[in-house]
């Protein structure tokens, strides 16, 4: 790739702690093979898929990190600094809401969910933040629904954003699952509330055991 003035003060701000950086982990359902091809999904996929964050590096260094039967994990960088102005001061989950959004390139049907990489992090709890279309039904809703291999025990709106996102009001729920929460399971819950919805409505991450103690003070 050519090297550029941008490329070059881009770097400047990173090694200068300039740059607001941030790793994201996604879990996506793999592609089904076709013919002779195998199935997967790759970085290459994610960053044509929606080339436009990329190319004005909001998105890059995408690192394929494993793949577990039917389920891809990728990790990229983020340079918050580089998305709009409107949107660098929002909360966490609010900025995991809009990047899964985008490396969906706001299409619908999302199977996709993200998480911020919090190194040295142990295994998932039962508890899940999911980020989404804010509705006063929703967690009855999510209670009374039918899961494969797991149930959903307790659901709570833990922040409602009194500005909307992109049109849409959007809360995170505090929600307790029946088992931990693994990668899979999320991933199963958000692409079952994401079916038949446009620009990908919902985001969900695993409350990680060394994290827990956070979200109790809050």
């Amino acid at each position: 790739m050519k090297t550029t003035p941008f490329h070059i003060l881009f770097a400047i701000l990173i090694s200068t702690g300039l740059c607001y950086e941030r790793e994201i982990m996604i879990a996506q359902f793999a592609k089904p093979g076709r013919g002779d091809e195998p199935g997967g999904f790759t970085c290459r996929d994610l960053e044509q898929g929606a080339s436009k964050f990329w190319r004005k590096r909001q998105f890059y260094d995408c690192r394929e990190m494993d793949q577990l039967d039917d389920m891809v994990l990728l990790k990229f960088k983020t340079n918050i600094d580089a998305w709009s102005r409107e949107y660098r001061e929002l909360d966490d989950d609010a900025l995991l809401w809009l990047a899964t959004r985008m490396v969906n390139d706001y299409e619908g049907n999302c199977r996709t969910v993200s998480e911020w990489v919090h190194h040295g992090s142990r295994g998932p709890t039962e508890t899940i933040m999911l980020t989404g279309l804010y509705q006063k039904t929703f967690c009855n809703q999510l209670m009374g629904r039918q899961f494969n291999g797991y149930k959903v025990t307790s659901c709570d709106s833990n922040n409602i954003r009194e500005e909307e996102l992109q049109t849409i009001q959007v809360s995170t729920y505090r929600v307790q699952l029946s088992v931990p929460a693994e990668r899979h399971i999320v991933l199963d819950l958000i692409s079952q509330l994401n079916t038949g919805l446009s620009k990908c409505r919902y985001n969900a991450y695993a409350v990680r055991q060394q994290t827990q103690r956070s979200y109790a003070l809050n």
